[in-house]
Order: C-alpha cells, then structure tokens, then sequence
C-alpha cells in the first residue's frame, strides 16, 4: 500500500516486498521517494520516466532492480556511477576505459547498455568485489570492444552479452559453471571463447527454435 503525494512517495505499509513494473511510470511529479526496509525487489520501468525523481531513501535491503527501473531520472542521471544498495544503475562518464568501482558489488539488469550510457567505454573491468552480473546487463552495447571478469561469478545469466555487436573479447574467469542462453546472441565480432570445461551451456525452446548461449554468436569455444 502506498500513498502518493505531489512530490513524494511514502510507502505507508511496514512490510512490502516488491515494487511492481510500471507502478509509478512517467509520474513526473514525484521528487523524492522512501523506501521501507522490507523492500527486496524492484521491478522493469518501476520509476522509469519519473523525470524529477532525485532523492531516493531507505531500501538497505534491496536485491534485484529490473531493467530501466529508474531510467530518464534525475537519481540516475546526477552520479558518475548511480547505484541503489550497492547495485549499479548506469554509467555517466566519457573515458575509453573503465573499472567498475568498489562501491558496486551487482551489476544490474541493462545497466550497462547504450540507453542507461557508456557509450564511449570501449573496454570494461568487472573487478573481484563484484558477485553478480545480472540477466542483459551489457545487452545492445555497441561501443564496448573488451569485457575482462575478474570476479569469482559462477554464472552468466540470460542476455547479458547480447547484440554487443562490436565485442571483440570476453575474458571469463575460472569459476564460470553456468551460462544461460543467449548470454552471446549476435555478438558478431566475437572470434574465441575461453570457457571451463566443467562449464553448463544452458538451452531452450523459444518460438519452435533451440535457443543457446551463442545462438547467432559465431565464436569458437576454447574448452580448457
């Protein structure tokens, strides 16, 4: 249950869970709004086009953000690296090469596609602080070149690669056990994948086709 005011969201009720998908989409009035620490997950497009939103409180205890949840808002617009609960939202700089920073520990879901930024990063670092690297983080990126994982991740969830039509590398690290499909979809100018041998490639059923990882990917697996 939640109250909506001229400038600012309360959630009135003590427990709630989930920030349903387009609940507070394009309200442009909203400001600022608080979260209850019950709050777990945040869908697709919850806050998108809330266009003056730049004061979030509250939410310690949220896992998941879903894909443009907070897109076209000032909240994401402000920081060089926006973040909620240490769960990256975006990317606001201009340098050819970034790391992620230490204060991030997930990479949200398409977080790192040209519509939420980086549009000039041509090479990205995912350092060892970083646990998660959520479904279609990096999806239809077209200025990145080079992806190198240092995180101990075990798994590269559902898109998270795909249409990066100019990624040339991806290194991944040893720990990978688990790749869903269509983590590399039309990845077109990616040559070679080094992946673990013990590594699950993950497939589907979608529209009568079997889906893969690298489904219109024409990368070599290197298995080592």
């Amino acid at each position: 249950r939640s109250t909506l005011f001229p400038y600012t969201t309360l959630f009135r009720s003590s427990y709630v869970e989930y920030l349903g998908s387009d609940i507070f989409q394009y309200h442009e009035e909203i400001r600022s709004i608080t979260f209850p620490d019950s709050l777990e997950y945040i869908e697709a497009n919850a806050l998108c086009g809330c266009e003056n939103l730049e004061k979030v409180i509250g939410g310690k205890n949220i896992v998941s953000i879903g894909e443009d949840a907070f897109f076209n808002t000032k909240y994401c617009d402000k920081e060089l690296w926006p973040s909620l609960n240490g769960i990256l939202l975006g990317y606001n700089g201009f340098d050819k090469e970034v790391t992620i920073p230490e204060s991030i520990h997930t990479l949200g879901a398409c977080c790192l596609k040209n519509k939420n930024s980086l549009y000039y990063a041509e090479k990205v670092i995912v350092p060892e602080h970083v646990k998660k690297i959520s479904d279609s983080a990096f999806k239809g990126n077209t200025a990145v070149r080079s992806i190198i994982i240092k995180s101990d991740i075990t798994e590269l969830e559902r898109s998270v690669f795909a249409e990066c039509e100019n990624l040339e590398e991806v290194v991944l690290p040893a720990t990978i056990k688990t790749i869903y499909p269509l983590a590399f979809y039309r990845c077109s100018n990616l040559k070679t994948v080094r992946i673990p041998k013990d590594t699950l490639l993950v497939n589907e059923s979608e529209w009568d086709r079997a889906v893969t990882p690298f489904t219109e990917c024409k990368a070599e697996i290197i298995w080592y």
